[in-house]
Formats: C-alpha cells, sequence, structure tokens
C-alpha cells in the first residue's frame, strides 16, 4: 500500500435476497465517486409443503411439512420451530387432538453443508372446522440478534357432493286439474360447522321461486344426512310433457375461522316429465220401452257408459233434466223417476200427449275419477210423440137387401 492508498472498512446491516447500490466518494480532492453493487444471500429460508385443496369426507389424513434452511455461515444459531393454527394457539401434542405434530422437536439434516430443520403438522382426520391459515413459525438466536422467519399455508376443504333424487308423490295417472306432489330427496356428508342446504325447484320456465302463484314448495329436515323438499301444483293440459328437477348446494352457514375456504358442492336430480290426461267424455244412450201409445204406459231409460281407457277407475252418474231442470216426481203429473248410478229411468203411466209430448226431455251423464277435480259431462235429448189408437168404421152408400151379394 502506498501513501496515496486508504483504506476504509464499512460495515452494514443488509437483509438476504436483496441488492444494494453503494456510492464511495472521496472527499477533500478531486476523485470521482464510484458506486458499487452488492447483492446479499440468502442464508435463511422457510417453507411449507401441503395440498392444494382437500375432499372432505371425514377419512382423509395429510400433512403440512414446514422445512427451514440455514446456510452454513448460520450453522452456530439456534432453532426453535412450532406450528400455530387459525386460533394462533401453538401445537404442542403428538397424540391428543385430530390435528398433531409428529415430533416435539425439529428434525435435523445436514445437505450440502447446509443444515435443514423439519417439523410436520399432521391431520389424522379433516373436518370443515380445521380450515384456515396455519403459520410455521422459527426463531434462530445467534447470541447477539434473534431473527423470526414465518410460512403460512391455507387448508381449504371441497364440501362432499349430496346426493339429489326426484319423484312422483301423485299415484296413478294424473288427469287435468289434478293435485301433482313432486318430492327432492337430498342426502349429504354432515359438516361439523353450522350448515345450510338450499334446494331449488326448477320447471318448463326454469327456476320456480316462492312467489310463483301456480306452484307451492316446502322444505324440512328428516335427519342430520336427510333432508325433503316438495312442489305441489295443480295439473292443467299445457303441463303435459313438461320437465321438473331439483337442485341442492351444501356449504357453510357463515364464515369458518374468518375465512371462506369451504368450497361449497351442488348436484342436480334426474328429470320428472310430467303426464296429463284429459277427462273423457261419457257416452250417453237413451231407449224406449213401450210404444208411446195415448193412455198406455212407457219408460224412457238413460244409460251412461265410461270410454273403456277409463272404465276401471271411473264412475258415471246419470240424471234426467226437462227445461234444464233436474226431474222430480212432482215435475209432471203421471210421470216418475228412478235414479240408479249410471241409469235413470223415466216411468210414465198413462200418455197424454196434451201433458207429456215434449221435445226436451234430456238426459245427462257425469263421469267422475277419484281425487279428480275435474268431471266431464255429456248429454242426450228425447222428442216424445204420442199414438192414438185408431177408430175404425164399417158403412155402405146404399140399401141392403137380403140375398143379395155386394163388394
Amino acid at each position: 500500500m502506498n501513501s496515496s492508498t486508504t483504506n476504509t472498512e464499512l460495515s452494514l446491516s443488509l437483509y438476504p435476497d436483496d441488492e444494494y447500490n453503494i456510492r464511495l466518494v472521496a472527499t477533500g480532492e478531486d476523485l470521482p465517486s464510484e458506486i458499487i453493487t452488492v447483492t446479499v444471500p440468502q442464508v435463511v429460508s422457510i417453507d411449507v409443503q401441503g395440498p392444494v385443496m382437500m375432499p372432505l369426507d371425514h377419512s382423509s389424513s395429510f400433512s403440512l411439512t414446514c422445512t427451514l434452511t440455514l446456510a452454513p455461515e448460520v450453522n452456530d444459531t439456534t432453532v426453535e420451530m412450532y406450528w400455530v393454527g387459525p386460533d394462533l394457539i401453538p401445537f404442542n401434542s403428538k397424540t391428543d387432538g385430530g390435528v398433531v405434530l409428529n415430533t416435539l422437536e425439529p428434525t435435523m439434516i445436514l445437505v450440502n453443508d447446509s443444515v435443514v430443520y423439519t417439523i410436520t403438522l399432521n391431520f389424522s382426520s379433516l373436518q370443515a372446522s380445521q380450515v384456515g391459515e396455519y403459520v410455521c413459525r422459527a426463531l434462530l438466536n445467534d447470541n447477539s440478534s434473534a431473527v423470526s422467519v414465518t410460512s403460512n399455508y391455507s387448508v381449504s376443504v371441497q364440501v362432499p357432493t349430496p346426493v339429489v333424487t326426484a319423484s312422483v308423490n301423485t299415484t296413478g295417472r294424473i288427469f287435468e286439474s289434478n293435485d301433482i306432489q313432486l318430492l327432492c330427496f337430498v342426502t349429504i356428508t354432515p359438516l361439523d360447522v353450522d350448515q345450510i342446504v338450499n334446494i331449488s325447484w326448477f320447471g318448463p320456465n326454469g327456476l320456480i321461486t316462492m312467489n310463483d302463484a301456480k306452484y307451492s314448495i316446502s322444505t324440512g329436515i328428516i335427519n342430520s344426512t336427510n333432508y325433503e323438499s316438495s312442489l305441489t301444483f295443480t295439473a292443467s293440459l299445457s303441463d303435459n310433457g313438461t320437465d321438473y328437477y331439483c337442485t341442492a348446494s351444501v356449504g357453510p352457514a357463515s364464515s369458518v375461522n374468518g375465512s371462506e375456504l369451504i368450497t361449497p358442492a351442488t348436484a342436480t336430480s334426474n328429470n320428472i316429465n310430467v303426464i296429463i290426461e284429459i277427462v273423457p267424455l261419457p257416452a250417453v244412450s237413451i231407449d224406449d220401452v213401450g210404444i208411446p201409445v195415448t193412455g198406455d204406459s212407457l219408460q224412457l231409460v238413460c244409460t251412461g257408459t265410461a270410454p273403456a281407457n277409463v272404465s276401471s277407475i271411473a264412475t258415471v252418474s246419470v240424471q234426467w233434466l226437462l227445461n234444464g231442470t233436474v226431474f222430480t216426481n212432482d215435475t209432471l203429473e203421471g210421470v216418475t223417476v228412478t235414479n240408479s248410478g249410471s241409469m235413470a229411468t223415466l216411468s210414465f203411466s198413462s200418455l197424454n200427449a196434451s201433458t207429456h209430448e215434449r221435445d226436451d226431455y234430456t238426459c245427462v251423464a257425469t263421469l267422475s275419477i277419484p281425487d279428480v277435480p275435474t268431471t266431464e259431462t255429456a248429454s242426450a235429448t228425447n222428442n216424445l210423440l204420442t199414438l192414438t189408437d185408431p177408430i175404425v168404421s164399417i158403412f155402405s152408400s146404399q140399401p141392403v137387401f137380403a140375398g143379395q151379394v155386394y163388394s
């Protein structure tokens, strides 16, 4: 070193993995300054490894491993490592609870002149209540200073997909004006936090809301794993051939441990195709029993018959009307009415043209199907005309004499 050279020692405390520009300026002489770039190497690193997201099936087990790496120049440092949960309470047990440590003290190994410490947090049975941010913290002390380094990991879960099925609760065939009830059954895997199950119905026009006057929706809890919803409405012919289905979503009722790390699950039921049948018309027939001769008796018999496709479930009732009014025994003199289910009879004891000749004897048949509010009617009209017995007269236009032949 010559007299013109001056050595200066500079001590700085710098953070690792950062780049610094240091400018050196010589004072008292007309000398240029110089900028020196200094990069500080990383001597301490900490990292946590774990799964991205876990399915919540209550049998899942997984681990979070925290790794602390020290460069050779800090090997003389005393290290303390520990895990804390979302509640910020350190874990300190290998056996107590569903989340435990593999060891109470970190494990140390040498890797390429560096010292590596690890400590693992084991989840034996994943629960929804365990979601949140887990922090691995390391305290380093070299007897002159202490440094704390941390690494965070967020545990998130996916709610199991519910099982959703839909069915028709109305037995037998569905006719117009029938009340139809559709059922939606949902089976879930219960969470260990407050949960909410939302069931929605969809029809030919999309989402069905509680404000839709046509429909009535009721939802309830059967037990801890089963939920049920019903959709009730009155069938019309416009519903024929339409599809209905339900969906169910399951998730937490609110945030857990201050985070939104539980992903809800949604499932859709099978389609229900609604078939609506028209209530058919009955057949009506009127038969005369006897010949309508003045002074004679006569019966008009009306019979109602259900169509073959509903004959096993339908009933038909018949009644006589006169001038639009139900016929009774007091309606016309000398006429009685007998109703017997699908048959009704008008009995005339002695026909009288002035009283009984009418063209508005009407028979009405009504077809009914159990539990179906809609009925169908058909009618037939009889025009009653009476006949009069003929009078036979024999007479001659000329005198008659004995022994003569006349033609």
